[in-house]
């Protein structure tokens, strides 16, 4: 992690300062960072070590070690990411706009300098793969292929649906560019990303959304009642067009499924809070009630936590992709291991052993997650009491909040709900209660 600064044209330096290295390029680790690295274990056996051993994890959460071991286990992930942030697409060195520009997406490394000879640096070939290549050589599946540990497309959706609160591309003024604004966990896309978004989407009564009746049952309104901008094919016409937080999640129906879901808990906590503040005006309930949506949203997050290490040669681009003959096709589009692209690299990657992901994707999702999560107002002790939600029914509605709550609380009959397919025992009946 050594920062290097030219001088001229012949000339660079690197200040090692705080790495644990030293040397001209700082590579030379320091006696503590050798001893460091020799008693530290690999990514993988701590991964395996934390998925497994139930019994043991069983006996740890009923002592004192589980609220210090879960501190130890989060703020070690959560320091891996520097703070404040360092770099954006444009500056590969430090400076305040870098940190200040909110605008921006901040990177953890800076991007490759535009007088390097090639795209990925000095390494790889003069032009990248064609992007169609690649998605229909590589990523198109042939045959279906379930997930190891099987989860379906509620766990699907909503992890599309939670990350684009805050993944907002601004494709209009560039990729390095974002319109979540906010950089974490707001309920952006249950309330749109500006003001003048969700003074269009609130009822502004009783602190509701908008909303129309279908069948007897609550949906978003049309972009008729509520003009915000959607991003629906030209052939929808406006009576037909959801109006949502996040412009994209009428194209799909899972997302609309999971707007329609959370447009609902919103307006149905609003009623609890009217009954237990009385003299509360649209305002303060829309506002608590949004803290009630963010802390809900926020701790079924949790569950998504994904629990780079240099490769070079040809071997290891076999190792990376875990199948020769494609390891030979990555090599000839790419030329070397380390001039792949960022997005096909983790979506190639040998997976672990019965999941889905690999080693980046875990490795590097996991700490960014933390960040941002425990970066998050929520979690402050200013916040994180039962008086910002309105009170101990408010608290409890966050406390207790479920996935099978959000559905069987929201709709007409409580059906199967879960993240993972339902079980092979599993029958569709219905019971006294309702549930299957």
């Amino acid at each position: 992690r050594g920062i290097c600064v030219r001088y001229g044209l012949d000339r660079y330096e690197c200040d090692c300062t705080r790495t644990g290295f030293y040397g001209e390029n700082c590579t030379i680790p320091e006696f503590w960072t050798r001893v460091y690295r020799l008693l530290k274990p690999s990514p993988n056996i701590v991964h395996y070590i934390l998925t497994h051993f139930d019994w043991l994890w069983d006996i740890i959460n009923r002592t004192f070690l589980r609220d210090w071991l879960m501190h130890k286990v989060l703020t070690v992930r959560a320091n891996l990411i520097p703070s404040p942030p360092t770099y954006n697409s444009k500056y590969d060195y430090l400076n305040w706009e870098a940190y200040s520009n909110i605008t921006y997406y901040t990177r953890i490394l800076p991007p490759v300098p535009q007088d390097c000879p090639l795209p990925m640096g000095t390494k790889g070939k003069i032009k990248l793969p064609d992007p169609k290549l690649l998605a229909e050589k590589f990523l198109l599946r042939q045959n279906f292929r379930p997930d190891p540990q099987g989860t379906n497309l509620m766990f699907a959706f909503f992890a599309q649906h939670f990350t684009h609160q805050f993944f907002k591309t601004h494709n209009h003024i560039g990729l390095g560019f974002t319109k979540g604004l906010a950089h974490g966990v707001d309920a952006g896309h249950v309330y749109g990303d500006t003001l003048d978004r969700q003074l269009d989407l609130r009822l502004h009564k009783d602190g509701k959304l908008k909303y129309q009746v279908v069948n007897g049952e609550m949906y978003p309104p049309t972009v008729l009642d509520a003009p915000v901008k959607m991003s629906y094919p030209p052939s929808v016409p406006p009576e037909q067009q959801l109006a949502i937080g996040q412009e994209v999640f009428g194209l799909l129906p899972g997302l609309s499924m999971y707007a329609t879901l959370w447009l609902r808990e919103h307006n149905r906590v609003c009623d609890i809070l009217k009954q237990e503040h009385p003299t509360w005006g649209d305002e303060q309930l829309f506002q608590t009630t949004r803290l009630i949506i963010i802390g809900t949203d926020f701790l079924k997050s949790c569950g998504f936590y994904f629990a780079w290490e240099p490769l070079a040669t040809y071997l290891c681009i076999y190792v990376f992709t875990g199948e020769e003959e494609m390891a030979k096709e990555l090599e000839e589009l790419y030329g070397d291991i380390d001039a792949m692209e960022f997005y096909p690299a983790l979506l190639l990657e040998k997976t672990r052993s019965g999941v889905i992901f690999g080693e980046s994707m875990v490795e590097m999702g996991a700490p960014f997650s933390l960040k941002g999560l425990m970066g998050n107002p929520i979690c402050s002790p200013e916040y994180w009491k039962p008086s910002t939600f309105g009170g101990k029914t408010g608290f409890d509605i966050v406390n207790s909040a479920t996935l099978k709550k959000l559905v069987c609380l929201n709709t007409k009959w409580c059906p199967y709900v879960s993240f993972h397919t339902p079980p092979p025992e599993y029958k569709h009946q219905r019971t006294s209660h309702g549930e299957l």
